[in-house]
């Protein structure tokens, strides 16, 4: 076994076991990239994976995906995503309800009515009359307050673009929480790899444990815990099995799949990705953050928005309010003798009530619980920047260290196996040096996903979450290629 440019190979002996040329391989993207550094900015670490036997959530249901495809479906169909646009829908409506209220309303009527009987005229007189009246009619009336129709129109048109935000912000947190647990998908299926090739292992232990045993040469007690092992082994196979089966479920809930569908990665390689430079200075990455996050630009818009239903409100207290109206029409007895007529009526008042100076008050409130909302989420930003990229930091420390404990394994436990065949090693030694290499191979996998996963939140942190972000590759590949 050897490193190739800090390239971590899978052990001959282990692979021979499997049947599969399993390998553990550190790739650097980057020419003259020699290590994973703290800021895993220059080289990227890919583990390739050998085929695994799948247990399906239903029997013939497997659907292989990757990156992209996943990321494609949500946008077309998520819930949460369907959700944001009726949202941004019913604010269209909104703004498009508050725009039509400065436009005057069309009316039009047509009355017919016949009278026989008594009647009585203007100044009191009782006369008994019998006749007929036919009135079609049309015209336009405008009733509003001016002031306040204008500022609610505008509030209505700055919440339409809040809701836009909103919407945008959905788009993001969807295509970061499908990456995630695509991520999580990766990492199951390549936990249950490495439990079949540790059960592989064992169960070959336990068959050279038998061979020595029978030659005379070998321990009952070296059997026995090979096959306690094992079986120990076989357990945590299932265990991976059900992790990749979780795993399977909730991406297909996020993507609104079939649930009974198990997905399957399409990539048989777990990849390091750097989709942002986490070593930038934080002070860079919060400027960033509070240009770029679409939810702080809501907050913006809705502060504007509050600030236009608070003049709203006062010019409903101190405003004029406009009533108008102009009505054509004819007046006859039948259709064939109808006279036209115009209508025009109009008039302006003021209306001063006590009650107005509660709600300015309280409009005045509220924008300054908008703006408290807006001071939070800036202050939230900052620290979902703060952490997200530590994360990143530590989980590309996690992943250096890790490989050295994987090469530290692969050495004990090839090692062990030569002692072991022969016959200056026991079975137990051999078991821990397994053991020790599983768990660390595990450590590799579990870090690399946790820098991943730490990519895509401080990607998000800072506003910059789209299909296109979070299938970069620093080599120019694109992911599935």
């Amino acid at each position: 076994m050897s490193f190739r440019t800090g390239v971590l190979v899978a052990l001959a002996v282990l692979a021979a076991a499997t049947g599969a040329a399993a390998a553990y391989v550190a790739t650097d993207h980057v020419a003259g990239a020699a290590e994973v550094g703290a800021a895993a900015a220059t080289s990227n670490v890919e583990i390739p994976l050998p085929p695994v036997e799948m247990r399906l959530i239903e029997e013939g249901k497997a659907l292989p995906v990757d990156l992209e495809t996943a990321l494609a479906i949500a946008a077309a169909g998520n819930l949460d995503l369907l959700e944001a646009r009726a949202r941004l829908a019913e604010a269209r409506g909104v703004r498009n309800e508050a725009l039509g209220a400065l436009l005057p309303q069309a009316t039009a009527s047509f009355t017919a009515k016949r009278i026989d009987g008594e009647i009585q005229a203007s100044f009191g007189d009782l006369e008994r009359h019998a006749f007929s009246t036919v009135v079609p009619a049309g015209g336009v009336e405008v009733s509003l307050n001016p002031g306040r129709a204008l500022f609610e129109a505008i509030a209505a048109h700055r919440g339409l673009a809040a809701a836009s935000s909103d919407a945008d912000q959905v788009t993001q947190d969807v295509l970061a929480s499908v990456a995630q647990r695509y991520f999580r998908l990766e990492e199951s299926q390549a936990l249950v790899s490495i439990a079949e090739r540790a059960l592989a292992a064992s169960r070959e232990l336990a068959r050279l444990g038998r061979d020595r045993e029978s030659e005379g040469a070998g321990l009952k007690v070296d059997v026995l815990r090979a096959d306690a092992r094992a079986a120990a082994d076989e357990v945590r196979l299932a265990e991976a099995h059900n992790r990749l089966r979780d795993a399977s479920l909730r991406l297909a809930l996020t993507l609104k799949l079939d649930p009974t569908v198990t997905l399957v990665p399409r990539e048989n390689v777990v990849r390091q990705r750097t989709l942002i430079d986490a070593t930038q200075p934080l002070q860079v990455l919060t400027e960033r953050a509070r240009g770029g996050r679409a939810e702080l630009a809501a907050q913006r818009r809705r502060i504007e928005a509050a600030e236009s239903r608070r003049n709203a409100t006062w010019a409903d207290a101190v405003g004029p309010s406009v009533y108008g109206t102009f009505e054509e029409s004819a007046i006859g007895r039948s259709l064939g003798d109808l006279g036209n007529r115009q209508i025009y009526g109009g008039f302006i008042g003021l209306r001063l009530a006590p009650a107005s100076i509660g709600r300015v008050q309280t409009a005045q409130a509220r924008v300054e619980q908008v703006r408290l909302v807006t001071e939070r989420l800036d202050q939230q930003i900052a620290a979902e920047v703060i952490e997200a990229r530590d994360r990143v930091l530590t989980a590309a420390e996690q992943i250096e260290a890790a490989l050295r404990g994987v090469r530290a394994a692969e050495a004990a436990e090839e090692l062990s196996h030569v002692r072991f065949k022969d016959g200056v090693g026991i079975g137990l030694e051999v078991l821990d040096a397994d053991a020790a290499l599983s768990e660390s191979r595990t450590s590799v996998v579990s870090a690399i996903i946790a820098y991943d996963a730490a990519q895509v939140q401080l990607l998000r942190a800072v506003g910059a979450v789209s299909p296109a972000a979070l299938l970069y590759e620093p080599n120019g590949r694109r992911e599935g290629e």
